[in-house]
């Protein structure tokens, strides 16, 4: 065939979706790269003194809280519900459900050592796949079922041993909240219509379309459990932390962020670069969080 003057026969590299992926790649890595630079530039806090800080980094405060999609509507404390679950002459398990908006609970076991006065709390987050059972060491408890367990005995099972940390904290006169998370994990029916999709990622999809994310859905959860604790009569507001591990640790790190009730935060297993975000499970997304956010941003928000 004649050729047009000045060109040249197209010549396609060998594998050309590869090389396409690849492009697509590196461009999304320069971007992420260049996020840091722009996070540089939007992060001025002033530390003149602590109250100059605060109110210099307020609007980050109110620009994570949008990222999350956390609901404005207040917890209603007053329709908070606690079961005993069991009970032993050092303590009692209660079983803690406490409205955020409708039809939305948060949910989780409440250890209350059986100490005079006003107590230190701490909120523990496990990991996505750990129910608040598992992460105490006890058999899963149904208040429903007679058979898991008696009521207002301790619960019983031959292999069942809490864990050395949470014995420790209500040796000390601790009370310790372990809330039930959204597990990562493929055992519902949806999911298995949607190719083995586990609960969270299922979620994630479902809740984009409304501005809603996983994290948040998990940090307002916190965030009901802190008004619940500070409501207690037998809780002191200034002692309050939280602790979590794996996706517990975001969680944590994200409640400690926006709750400034929180007085102290513990986290393990997440807190890094996030560079990389993208090989970290879809449902730990948010929406322009590179942007504005790394851990070393959220972390800003907790100081001091």
């Amino acid at each position: 065939a004649e050729r047009l003057p000045g060109t040249d026969p197209l010549a396609l590299p060998e594998h050309l979706v590869a090389v396409h992926q690849q492009q697509v790649v590196d461009y999304f890595l320069r971007r992420i790269a260049e996020a840091e630079g722009l996070r540089d530039k939007t992060w001025r806090p002033d530390f003149g003194s602590a109250e100059n800080y605060e109110n210099t980094i307020e609007t980050h405060r109110a620009a994570c809280r949008a990222m999350l999609g956390l609901s404005l509507e207040p917890t209603r404390i007053s329709a908070a519900r606690t079961e005993l679950l069991g009970e032993s002459p050092a303590c009692r398990i209660e079983r803690l459900s406490v409205p955020v908006r409708e039809g939305v609970f948060a949910r989780g076991l409440v250890f209350v050592p059986k100490t005079e006065g006003r107590k230190a709390a701490l909120i523990v987050c496990g990991d996505a796949d750990t129910w608040p059972e598992k992460l105490a060491g006890i058999p899963h408890l149904d208040s429903s079922d007679p058979s898991t367990q008696t009521k207002g005995q301790p619960p019983t099972q031959p292999n069942a041993k809490p864990p050395k940390w949470l014995t420790d904290l209500l040796a000390r006169g601790a009370i310790v909240y372990l809330p039930q998370s959204i597990e990562r994990l493929p055992d519902h029916a949806y999911c298995k219509t949607l190719r083995g999709f586990d609960r969270r990622k299922v979620l994630y999809r479902l809740g984009y379309v409304v501005g809603r994310t996983m994290t948040g859905i998990d940090v307002q959860e916190a965030a009901a459990a802190v008004d619940y604790l500070v409501s207690r009569t037998d809780v002191d507001a200034e002692r309050l932390g939280i602790a979590g591990g794996g996706q517990g640790g975001m969680t944590a790190l994200y409640t400690a962020a926006i709750e400034r009730r929180v007085r102290a935060v513990a986290v393990a297993g997440y807190f890094q670069r996030r560079d990389r975000c993208f090989e970290e499970p879809i449902d730990r997304r948010l929406p322009g969080q590179l942007l504005e956010f790394g851990d070393a941003e959220v972390a800003a928000l907790i100081a001091p």
